[in-house]
């Protein structure tokens, strides 16, 4: 089978399962699909290469300065996570202060950038890293989140 036409069925395969999961509880909301995008991404590969291996040109990309495209897919999650826990009511000035080594980790991330070889990438990643508790406060703020964790 070729590996395009596996890729498509495995998405396509993903999607109908997690329809599925909503048709079935109404107890979690579409908000679960902003995690879902988030982790699919992290874990297999950046979208500017999922582009590239199409032959569609995603900008300039190095190790460095990344690709434009990923930074506004990331930044377009964060943004959609930080509006569902702001619709949500979290206060995240609590949050921090509830986890303090979560706060305390990212002070020490914010102040590593300080004596960075590159502190604007440095700055871009530390970024990118807040966006792992957000989805992990979208899970947790979900009206059942024990289900939504199943799911």
């Amino acid at each position: 089978m070729p590996p395009i036409l596996a890729l498509f069925l495995t998405i396509g395969f993903v999607v109908f399962l997690f329809r599925r999961d909503f048709a079935e509880n109404p107890n979690v909301t579409r908000a679960l699909w902003i995690p879902l995008l988030w982790v699919l991404i992290i874990g297999s590969r950046y979208v500017s290469e999922w582009l590239g291996n199409f032959g569609i040109s995603a900008g300039a990309i190095s190790l460095e300065e990344g690709s434009p495209i990923d930074a506004l897919v990331f930044f377009s999650l964060i943004a959609s996570a930080g509006y569902v826990l702001n619709r949500r009511q979290v206060n995240l000035s609590v949050v921090l202060r509830e986890n303090r080594w979560l706060a305390i980790f990212f002070i020490y991330g914010f102040f590593a950038i300080l004596w960075s070889d590159f502190p604007f990438v440095a700055f871009k990643r530390w970024v990118k890293i807040i966006g792992h508790p957000l989805m992990v406060l979208i899970v947790l703020t979900e009206p059942d989140p024990q289900e939504a964790l199943r799911r």
